[in-house]
């Protein structure tokens, strides 16, 4: 491959334009108020902490066990301690999705004959346009961390991710990727 060939293709892998990225965009909010390193344990907002579903299909009801499993493994395995008798924070979830399209349009290849007009050589085509349109599913998690003692919403995390049919094969994976990607950004 020639340098601009792969400079053009780091440069959309860079983007995240190949509709495939393994990655998992990530976007958190907090209460600047909250102090949040004081924080050591944890418990759900209730007996089922997906509280709303961003999605026009209503998503498998295993999953909000593999979430629940997710996110007590990646606290625990930070130090944080699940406790269902006065815990510091509680912790909600909203999952989703939604179908997006992508029209891409670019100047394609010359159609046309090449000829000769007396001594001239001619090209009897033209420009075209290719088009080419792109369906795809975005899948959404949001985690929400509460303060129990002031029952107020503290940290929020959203992670996105176009999902692939690799992905639905191993939702799993699929969720510990989300569940990691979005609280790494938590203290």
């Amino acid at each position: 491959m020639t340098r601009p060939i792969l400079l053009a293709v780091a440069a959309l892998i860079w983007m995240g334009l190949g509709g495939c990225a393994p990655s998992v965009k990530v976007t958190t909010d907090r209460d600047p108020g909250a102090n949040l390193s004081v924080y050591r344990t944890f418990a759900w907002v209730g007996e089922h902490p997906l509280i709303a579903v961003r999605a026009a299909q209503v998503p498998s009801p295993l999953l909000e066990g593999r979430i629940i499993r997710a996110v007590r493994s990646n606290l625990e395995g930070r130090g944080y301690r699940y406790s269902e008798n006065n815990p510091d924070f509680a912790i909600a979830f909203t999952v989703g999705s939604r179908e997006k399209i992508r029209v891409d349009s670019y100047p394609s290849r010359y159609h046309g004959n090449w000829g000769w007009a007396g001594t001239r050589r001619y090209y009897g085509g033209g420009y075209t346009t290719e088009t080419t349109v792109h369906q795809y599913t975005v899948g959404a998690l949001a985690i929400d961390i509460f303060d129990v003692a002031s029952r107020s919403p503290v940290w929020h995390g959203l992670g996105e991710k176009n999902i692939t049919t690799s992905d639905l094969e191993d939702r799993d994976a699929l969720i510990k990727l989300a569940v990691d990607s979005i609280l790494v950004e938590f203290p």
